[in-house]
């Protein structure tokens, strides 16, 4: 019976690096995702048109991107609400504490 139980500690421990794993190398994708959004909209550098075709070529890809930045966008915010760390992803993608402001403020209780 001891053996089983460490045999179901790993598999538990197991479980739970692959999860992180998961979630980190989502972000990452993430990170990845919106850097080359970017770069492929200009931030940081000018456009070399090369022929009338570039623009179209550009808006393409773009768009690809705009696609695999979204998806990203969902696999992570599915996995903060999952694993419930939505406040703390809101707050360092918006900026603002979401608890803060869906409370709208401390709870008095008037009834003291």
């Amino acid at each position: 019976a001891a053996h089983g139980g460490n045999v179901a500690k790993r598999a538990d421990v197991a479980s739970r690096e692959t999860t992180g794993r998961i979630v980190r190398d989502a972000f990452d994708t993430l990170a990845r995702s919106m850097d080359t959004l970017g770069r492929k909209c200009g931030v940081g550098g000018d456009w070399n048109d090369i022929d009338g075709q570039s623009t179209s070529l550009r808006e393409k890809s773009v768009d690809q991107t705009c696609h695999d930045v979204r998806a990203s966008l969902m696999a992570c915010s599915g996995m903060a609400a999952v694993f419930g760390v939505l406040a703390i992803a809101l707050k360092v993608a918006g900026g603002v504490d979401p608890v803060a402001d869906m409370a709208g403020g401390p709870i008095i209780d008037e009834s003291n």
